[in-house]
């Protein structure tokens, strides 16, 4: 039978309380202390400090909510811990805490609205232990449990499997723009080859590649339009949010109805260069690969058109996307009142090694794309994931669809 409680009515709530600041140390020395959701990770909190006087304890398995802004965030006690008055430990009494968890997930959603009308957008020991919740017998709240632990697990693997790649490309990444490929098409190496390479003021390079300077090779430069801009109608206009990864994203666009906006359009494989913001987002550099017929972009950044005799645009993307070279080009950004600013006459000074052979970048930049898109389809794995995992929680834990008509099967396969 499905019921309605309260939380307080089936667990037991610790409210935490900060320790005397003399209490707490980085010394490993009294009991591991969280201050607030700062300190949350993934599933397991990640704590930074230690208390000789705890006020307020949670036990291993509590669930660990934040009470203060964000609030609502979870994480699960792997061990004791002293808690600071921005958690809260939420130890189930009268349901599984297996099914408490997601339980608790997906209930909490509705303290954000209660703490949003807060002064200091927190909640306090009463509103938690007043959050209404539904709750199901015992036997269907371990079959909720098993599935939606099951699509966890499915999450966390794609996770994994997405850092694990994202780590195998960035080494292919920075080895291919360091060494390039030789006559076999795989990767050269400067240990076991150095015959294949020559000093150079960077370094080595391979024999047949070049130094220039990015204005020999990146003849044109062009700022983007300086208009005000809306949130619909007119012409998409790309900014500074829109650069992630080396790549265009088209969430949140703004427009522009302007005549000016008109006349400035990109094309496509583009490169759109972010010359002022703060210091970790200046510098930021996309390709633009045609997702729209018609589009402009913001005056903050600017397009670099390589010669493509030269340089390709896209082993031009890859290359200003490199770490190493966004802490390079970063050594040029002069500061404004509120931000940074990287003059792209000042960009262009940087030197840069490039294969001569333009089939050669052609290569490397297709070896990336495959891992690109690779990465792609394993993020819309993911995406889907997430998106049945919400949509089985909503059924599942408002009783719409009670678990016998689940096919457990289904589930299964996507772990």
């Amino acid at each position: 039978m499905i019921a309605k409680a309260k939380l307080g009515d089936i667990s037991y709530i610790e409210m935490g309380q900060s320790p005397q600041s003399s209490t707490v140390n980085d010394r490993e020395n009294g009991i591991p202390f969280l201050q607030g959701s700062a300190e949350f990770g993934d599933v397991f909190p990640k704590h930074k400090f230690y208390c000789t006087a705890p006020q307020k304890l949670c036990r291993t398995g509590d669930a660990l909510m934040s009470v203060r802004a964000p609030v609502g965030e979870l994480n699960k006690a792997d061990k004791e811990y002293c808690i600071g008055r921005g958690l809260a430990a939420i130890r189930f009494t009268g349901v599984l805490p297996r099914f408490g968890w997601h339980m608790l997930k997906f209930w909490s959603t509705g303290l954000t609205r209660v703490a949003q009308g807060s002064t200091f957008e927190a909640i306090n020991g009463s509103e938690l232990s007043n959050l209404e919740i539904v709750y199901f017998p015992e036997n269907e709240q371990c079959s909720i449990a098993d599935i939606l632990d099951t699509i966890d697990a499915a999450i966390q693997n794609a996770e994994r499997v997405i850092a694990k790649q994202k780590a195998i490309c960035a080494g292919l990444l920075h080895d291919l723009l360091t060494y390039g490929l030789d006559a076999n098409s795989e990767p050269r190496d400067p240990l076991n080859h150095p015959e294949q390479f020559q000093e150079s003021q960077l370094g080595l390079i391979p024999n047949d590649w070049e130094l220039a300077q990015l204005l020999e090779v990146v003849p044109t430069i062009q700022y983007g339009i300086s208009v005000s801009l809306e949130d619909t109608d007119g012409i998409p206009v790309l900014r500074m949010n829109n650069l992630k990864n080396g790549e265009i994203d088209l969430s949140e666009l703004k427009y522009s109805r302007s005549v000016e906006a008109r006349t400035l359009l990109l094309r496509e494989n583009d490169i759109l260069f972010n010359r002022t913001n703060s210091i970790e987002h200046v510098g930021r550099t996309s390709i633009w690969r045609g997702q729209l017929d018609v589009v402009s972009f913001a005056s903050y950044l600017v397009r670099l058109e390589p010669n493509i005799k030269r340089l390709l645009p896209e082993y031009l993307n890859l290359w200003l996307n490199l770490p190493e070279i966004q802490d390079e080009i970063r050594k040029y950004a002069t500061p404004g009142v509120h931000q940074v600013n990287i003059n792209p006459t000042n960009l262009r000074k940087v030197f840069m090694a490039l294969p001569k052979n333009i089939d050669e970048q052609g290569a490397i930049v297709e070896i990336c794309e495959q891992s690109r898109v690779e990465i792609a389809s394993q993020h819309s794995s993911l995406a889907k994931l997430v998106a049945q995992k919400k949509g089985l929680m909503d059924d599942l834990l408002t009783g719409r669809v009670r678990v016998s008509d689940v096919q457990m099967d289904e589930v299964m396969e996507q772990k």
